[in-house]
């Protein structure tokens, strides 16, 4: 895929790769302020080639990895900009949010999402209730605008 996407071949079971949930693979669209933070995290890495997040030496995160990593990276950060308590799920989450202040529809969300539609229904009808008729959101501009306001 292009630079813009990330495929998700497995799940991850502490320290072992595992299947995906629903055993296939699937390609997620990245939005550009992340391709564009990946790509630098990828040159200044040594990590592995296929995984995002890898230990120092290049393996699978254990469980204990990731809340090491949570405590004294992630954590950190998110407090830094007052998105304190949360966790790396949470943006999942959030870019879900983004999708529906977008004016993408369940279907598309769920796509993008690797869910089924009435996943998408049931955990973001409240979403999709609120932004109806609003005004729609650019994702990409909308992730500047934070970074830069957390930048001071």
């Amino acid at each position: 895929m292009g630079e813009r996407s990330l495929i998700v071949e497995h799940g991850r079971a502490d320290g072992e790769l595992k299947e995906t949930k629903t055993g296939k693979i699937r390609t997620v669209g990245l939005l550009a302020p992340v391709s564009e933070d990946l790509a630098a995290w990828r040159m200044s890495s040594s990590g592995s080639a296929g995984l995002v997040f890898p230990r120092p030496d290049g393996e699978v995160f254990r469980d204990t990895d990731y809340r090491n990593w949570r405590k004294r990276h992630f954590d950190p950060v998110a407090a830094a900009v007052e998105a304190s308590p949360g966790t790396p799920y949470t943006l999942r989450h959030s870019f879900a949010s983004l999708l529906v202040q977008a004016g993408w529809n369940p279907l598309e969300i769920a796509v993008e999402m690797g869910n089924s539609p009435e996943v998408v229904q049931r955990d973001y009808s409240h979403l999709f209730r609120e932004f109806a008729r609003g005004e729609r959101v650019d994702p990409e501009a909308t992730i500047v605008a934070a970074r830069r306001a957390a930048a001071g």
